[in-house]
């Protein structure tokens, strides 16, 4: 499994962004989407990314709704 496909896994698969902007999150946090995904090293920037990517989501939502 990909470090992309592992995100997508977290985020249940849903697409909140399109593949080009996960890469925007994965470089800002260290990670290379296409490499294999090893949960003993790469947990903690998976886990940021996904925080990164929630916010970005929040932010997203918050400016759509007002």
């Amino acid at each position: 499994m990909t470090v992309l496909e592992r995100l997508k896994l977290e985020l249940n698969n849903k697409q909140y962004f399109s593949d080009d902007e996960y890469m925007v999150f994965f470089e800002e946090n260290n990670l290379n989407p296409d490499d294999d995904y090893n949960k003993n090293t790469m947990r903690v920037h998976l886990l940021y990314t996904i925080i990164d990517v929630l916010e970005a989501l929040t932010i997203k939502l918050y400016y759509c709704l007002n």
